[in-house]
C-alpha cells in the first residue's frame, strides 16, 4: 500500500476514532482545569511565532495530495488555520475554569465552521478528535496553548 493510501487510512480512522471516543468518553473537567492552572503559570513567557499545519491529523496534508481536479482546495482548511491561532495563543483566561470554557468555544466554533464548509459528520468527528486531543500541558504539538512552553 502506498503512502497516500496509508495517510489517507490513518485520517479516516482519526475522524472514526473521533465519533467513537466522543460518544464513550466523559470528560475530566476536573483534570483539564488542572492543566490549565499549570499553563496559566506559563503567561510571562514570549510566544513561539505562529504557524499551523492547515487540519490536524493529516487531513490537510493527505487532502494535497488529491489531484486538483478531483478535490480542489480543502473547503474548511480556513476553519482550522483559525482554530490553531487560539490553540497557539492559549487564551488570557485568569482562571482553570475559564481556560476550560475558552478552549471549548474554539471548538464549538471550529465545528460550527467545519459543518457550514464540510458536513456535520466531519465537524463532529473533527470536535471529539479535538476535544480529546488538544488539551493544554500535554507534551502534543498541537495541544491548546502550543505557542508557550510546554508546561512542566
Amino acid at each position: 500500500m502506498s503512502w497516500k493510501w496509508r495517510a489517507a487510512v490513518a485520517c479516516a480512522l482519526f475522524l472514526l476514532a473521533g465519533v467513537f471516543l466522543g460518544i464513550q468518553l466523559t470528560e475530566d473537567r476536573r483534570a483539564e482545569e488542572r492543566q490549565h492552572e499549570r499553563l496559566i503559570k506559563l503567561r510571562e513567557l514570549a510566544l513561539t511565532p505562529f504557524v499551523s499545519d492547515g487540519c490536524s491529523g493529516g487531513l490537510s496534508s493527505v487532502w494535497n495530495t488529491l489531484p486538483e481536479a478531483l478535490a480542489g482546495a480543502l473547503p474548511f482548511e480556513a476553519c482550522c488555520i483559525a482554530h490553531d491561532r487560539s490553540y497557539h495563543f492559549g487564551g488570557e483566561e485568569q482562571t482553570a475554569r475559564a481556560g476550560y470554557d475558552a478552549r471549548l468555544a474554539a471548538d464549538r466554533t471550529l465545528q460550527t465552521c467545519v459543518a457550514e464548509n464540510g458536513g456535520q459528520v466531519v465537524a463532529d468527528a473533527m470536535f471529539h478528535a479535538v476535544r480529546l486531543g488538544g488539551g493544554p500541558c500535554s507534551g502534543l504539538s498541537w495541544r491548546w496553548g502550543y505557542g508557550r512552553a510546554d508546561c512542566p
